[in-house]
């Protein structure tokens, strides 16, 4: 690659590119993380509906299992809220790289 280190007129072109290259790297971990992330919301919503369906075969707690589901649920929705915005956050560093 001399047009990294030799400083010709393909420099600036070839260290856009060896950028982008280090940019999508890092972006591309980031999404694995975010993609496990959201992965894990899913599980947890999926159990919690589960053990709610379980639970209201049984009258005597449902009023209390219900308020911990309620909790959980908004627990799970922050969670999502949070892990999505660092997933557009992401998108928006790439096209501002790729602009």
């Amino acid at each position: 690659m001399a047009g990294i280190t030799g400083g010709g007129a393909t420099a600036p072109i070839d260290d856009k590119m060896a950028n982008l290259a280090v940019a999508a790297s890092q972006v591309g971990e980031r999404l694995g993380e975010t993609a496990q992330a959201i992965d894990a919301i899913a599980r947890s919503t999926c159990l919690l509906a589960l053990d709610v369906a379980i639970k209201a075969d049984k009258p005597e707690t449902l009023g209390m299992d219900l308020t911990a589901a309620s909790r959980e649920v908004q627990r799970l929705a922050a969670r999502t809220h949070q892990t999505l915005s660092e997933l557009e956050s992401m998108l928006k560093a790439v096209e501002g790289r790729a602009g």
